[in-house]
C-alpha cells in the first residue's frame, strides 16, 4: 500500500506541512485485540512484562507515589541508619531475630569447633552409624569410628550396657570410664615423639 509521505494543509498565510506516520506493522508473536471503546486494534507482547510494572505506569508522575518530594529517598522510612534503633523502635527485631547487641572484644577469624556426641547419644545412633559404614560389627563388639562419622570428641553423658570399640581423637575421663565398665575401649591416636 503506498503512503503518502506529508501532506500540506493552507491556513491562512502559512502553509502548514503535516507529516503522515505509516501505521506500525504486526509483529509475528504478538496476539491482536480489539478495544471497545475506539475499536482500533491493540498489538499485546505477551514477552514484554516491564510495561506492567509500576515504574512504567507512573512515568510523568513526579514522585511515583511516595508523596513529595524528598521522601523515599533517605533513611527516614527505614527508622534510622544502619543499627539505629536497636534499643528503641526497633527493639522488636532484636528479639525475633536475635541479634547481637553491643558485643565487644577479639573475635578470632579462624574459630576452632569440636563436634562432640555423648555416649548416650552414640548409643542411640549406632544402627544409623552402622548404615553409613562408620560402624561395623566385630563379633560381640560393635567398632565405631567417630572421626568418619564427622565427630571430634567423646563426653560422658549417658548411659551404655553394650561394649564398644570407640576410635576417637578425644576423650572424656567420665567417657572413658563408662566404655571400660561396659567392656569396651577407647583407642586415640598415639602421639609422634621425635628424639
Amino acid at each position: 500500500m503506498a503512503f503518502p509521505a506529508s501532506t500540506q494543509i493552507a491556513s491562512g498565510s502559512r502553509v502548514l506541512e503535516k507529516r503522515l506516520i505509516p501505521p506500525r506493522p504486526v509483529p509475528t508473536n504478538a496476539q491482536t485485540r480489539a478495544c471497545s471503546s475506539s475499536q482500533e486494534i491493540i498489538h499485546v507482547n505477551p514477552d514484554m512484562t516491564t510495561a506492567k510494572r509500576k515504574t512504567r505506569k507512573l512515568r510523568g508522575s513526579r514522585c511515583h507515589g511516595w508523596g513529595r518530594s524528598g521522601q523515599h529517598r533517605d533513611s527516614g522510612m527505614l527508622g534510622g541508619h544502619g543499627n539505629a534503633g536497636w534499643k528503641r523502635h526497633k527493639w522488636s527485631a532484636v528479639i525475633r531475630y536475635d541479634l547481637q547487641m553491643g558485643s565487644r572484644g577479639f573475635h578470632p577469624v579462624r574459630q576452632k569447633v569440636t563436634n562432640a556426641i555423648n555416649v548416650g547419644d552414640l548409643v542411640l545412633q549406632l544402627d544409623r552409624l552402622i548404615e553409613e559404614g562408620s560402624a561395623k560389627r566385630a563379633g560381640n563388639m560393635v567398632e565405631v569410628d567417630l572421626g568418619k562419622a564427622g565427630y571430634q570428641k567423646l563426653l560422658g553423658n549417658g548411659g551404655i550396657s553394650q561394649p564398644l570399640r570407640i576410635i576417637v581423637s578425644k576423650t572424656s575421663e567420665r567417657a572413658q570410664e563408662k566404655i571400660g565398665r561396659a567392656g569396651g575401649e577407647i583407642v586415640l591416636p598415639t602421639k609422634n615423639k621425635q628424639d
